[in-house]
């Protein structure tokens, strides 16, 4: 069977609390940071392969945000320099991108990693010089890191969106914004995975279609919670919200069954209010 080509946002968090749960050690100590750098750059690795095996296209991935500037010197000085070690500069990790077919990508703003490069490491160079390596190799894969971006970046853009006015003499359509932020214009999203309930509107990347994306969010976090059988699960429920709202759709026998269990679903929880870290039951529609 054909996997389909989606389109994902991951904004995966909740490393502290597992190293805290998992070790017992000391948050300000050096122990614990370098425990959070490699279960960071093992759950990355884990999550890309499940990703990318299972019908994600295009991945967008917030990295380096600037809530890193509030961290404290230590997190600073020890954390990011081993994550952006392994990420962009591990010879191990280029082969698992050139073996993935992965494509990197950069959006935001990578020059101010400089902010966060406590230790003087050219973190801007090494991290275009992988986009460049990885754009040599075969690639069906394209992963998005976000650095420093923010949700609403008009104000950064502006000088851009006046110049493309005045040549086009009309306003920028969203792919003409994409086209700007990205480079390319870029396709609908199609799923949110988040450590959140709701997703933090600040880490979600800018100038995309969200219109018809699903959103699927956990009540531990991400490392805890996401594996090959959650996201297996996850595309089960997107494949039947996507089929529930395609026009002119000719049920099955099964479909309206499924359609009666969500009708008494609703039923049932018409008084309900969903809060940030209350999700409905994994079986609510089966």
């Amino acid at each position: 069977m054909e996997l389909p080509a989606l389109s994902c946002v991951c904004l995966a968090d909740g490393y502290r609390r597992v190293v805290r749960i998992n070790t017992g050690l000391d948050p300000d100590s050096e122990e614990f940071c370098n425990a959070y750098s490699q279960l960071f750059c093992q759950s990355l690795k884990k999550t890309l392969v499940i990703l990318f095996k299972n019908g994600i296209k295009t991945l967008y991935f917030p990295l380096f945000g600037p809530s890193l500037l509030k961290r404290s010197p230590l997190f600073k000085s020890t954390v990011i320099p081993a994550i952006y070690g392994q990420i962009f500069v591990n010879p191990q990790f280029q082969e698992f991108y050139r073996s993935m077919e992965i494509q990197i990508q950069a959006y935001g703003h990578v020059e101010r990693v400089e902010e966060i490069d406590t230790k003087n490491l050219d973190m801007k160079r090494g991290i275009l010089n992988c986009i460049e390596e990885s754009s040599t190799h075969p690639h069906s894969h394209t992963l998005y890191f976000g650095f420093m971006s923010s949700h609403t970046p008009t104000a950064e853009l502006f000088p851009h969106i006046i110049s493309f006015h005045q040549k086009s003499n009309r306003p920028p359509t969203l792919a003409d914004l994409q086209t700007l932020y990205y480079n390319k214009p870029q396709k609908p999203i199609d799923i949110i995975i988040s450590s959140k309930n709701p997703p933090p509107l600040r880490a979600l990347p800018p100038y995309l279609d969200f219109d018809q994306a699903s959103t699927y969010s956990f009540l531990t976090p991400f490392d805890l919670a996401f594996n090959e059988k959650t996201f297996k699960r996850i595309l089960l429920h997107h494949h039947q919200h996507s089929n529930a709202n395609t026009p002119n759709n000719d049920y099955s026998p099964q479909d309206l069954q499924q359609i009666d269990n969500l009708k008494d679903y609703y039923q049932k929880n018409r008084h309900t209010i969903l809060t940030p870290g209350l999700t409905p039951p994994e079986d609510a529609i089966e």
